[in-house]
């Protein structure tokens, strides 16, 4: 489990854990993915995938945006020429089960959380898989234009 956010009312959590529900051998969990779950804090046994189940790709974080039936998540959007995978964010519209990639960064773009801006900010680590992180700052609007670093 991780990625733990609380929903604004209170009543659940949502988090990000593996599918294993239909696991029955250590293959089936082996091929399980990352999806993000909601639980209902009154009824747990009520928890279900808010994610795109039918998804190939795992999820590593993500940010809820209730109010327009959206998650931004990171995930692997590809593998770079020296073999380190490329972690980009998308975003999963709940209603027509459609996704598309916010960022083309080809680097490792993680942690996405909205600004009282209304900005979506995120961190870019320029040095991923080579030792010791190099983390830049971005931001950028909700539907993944106007991506900028941010100075500091």
């Amino acid at each position: 489990m991780d990625s733990l956010q609380v929903a604004e009312d209170g009543k659940s959590v949502y988090l990000r854990m593996d599918d294993e529900q239909e696991a029955k051998t250590a293959e089936d969990v082996f091929e399980s993915k990352q999806r993000i779950f909601n639980i209902p804090l009154a009824k747990p046994e009520r928890m279900e995938i808010i994610s795109n189940p039918q998804s190939d790709q795992d999820i590593y974080d993500f940010l809820l945006l209730p109010e327009k039936n959206e998650i931004i998540y990171q995930a692997v959007a590809g593998t770079g020429k020296n073999g380190i995978f490329e972690y980009e964010l998308f975003v999963y519209h709940t209603e027509n089960g459609s996704i598309e990639q916010l960022t083309a960064l080809k680097e490792h773009a993680a942690s996405p959380k909205r600004g009282p801006d209304g900005k979506i900010y995120f961190l870019v680590d320029r040095n991923f898989g080579h030792g010791d992180p190099d983390y830049y700052l971005y931001q950028m609007s909700e539907d993944g234009t106007d991506i900028t670093e941010v100075p500091w």
